[in-house]
């Protein structure tokens, strides 16, 4: 029997899925369930995760027909900062696991402190759910902070994204492997190809193989490549796998990490 193996980072939408006009669009593009499972079963695929953007808004139905129709999924959201206790305890049954805060685009972000911050960040650590966090390389260690003091898990996107002339030694990264350290934050092996400078994204996935690699490192596709989908293939996202040439932490990179993290309740 083939090993499990487990996508924890695709992306899905159709031409119905309402989007928001200020953000950017998918250029008429199509990525469906249906699509993402095919490339599950050629590659032996058995669970996935995922994940939202900030074009969806507060729109989770798309998502919401995919977990109902395929329980090897999870999925994150976009809540409202006045979501109630109740929408929590719903989703969660649904198979939503986290929130995401895709702020690296943003120049400004909100202040995790305020009232109603801290009200969304306690509801998510009572019901277990994480925070899927992609921030710029100067605030990212103080916004992994406050998500601790808040309770709540961390998974930071993209090996961390540090694409700056410093690559590893850049404070933001020393961060997320100090974050790695104190036991509240994993990391995601994916998006090597979204890197202006190939060598940052080699010298950060082997910097995590070897900090985070036996408990804090999980693998995603990053599927379908949105900017990229005409010189990306899945293919070439399970690559960035063959960086791990110890067989038995490549197991739990691959899956059993991520198992655990999104599917310990099924």
């Amino acid at each position: 029997m083939a090993p499990p193996l487990v996508d924890t980072h695709f992306h899905i939408f159709d031409r119905s899925t309402p989007l928001l006009s200020h953000r950017w669009n998918p250029n008429g593009e199509e990525a469906r369930i249906e699509d993402i499972l095919v490339c599950f079963a050629t590659y032996g695929v058995t669970h996935g995760v995922i994940s939202t953007a900030s074009i969806y808004g507060f729109y989770n139905d798309g998502f919401r027909d995919a977990l109902a129709r395929f329980p090897n999924l999870r999925a994150t959201a976009n809540m409202p900062l006045d979501a109630p206790q109740r929408l929590f305890e719903r989703m969660s049954s649904e198979g939503f696991v986290g929130i995401r805060l895709l702020w690296r685009p943003l120049d400004e972000v909100p202040d995790l402190h305020s009232e109603e911050w801290q009200r969304l960040l306690h509801r998510c650590a009572d019901h277990g759910w994480h925070v899927h966090l992609t921030d710029r390389p100067e605030r990212i260690g103080t916004t992994i902070q406050t998500l601790e003091e808040a309770g709540v898990r961390i998974v930071v996107d993209h090996m961390g994204m540090i694409d700056t002339a410093a690559g590893i030694d850049d404070e933001g990264f020393r961060e997320i492997l100090a974050a790695i350290d104190r036991g509240r934050t994993w990391v995601k092996l994916s998006g090597a190809f979204r890197y202006r400078s190939p060598g940052n994204a080699v010298a950060a996935a082997r910097s995590l193989i070897d900090a985070a690699g036996w408990e804090r490192l999980m693998w995603g596709s990053d599927w379908p490549f949105v900017g990229h989908m005409e010189t990306m293939t899945y293919r070439e996202a399970l690559a960035s796998l063959d960086w791990i040439t110890d067989s038995q932490m490549r197991r739990r990179v691959a899956a059993d990490t991520a198992l655990d993290f999104y599917f310990r309740d099924s």
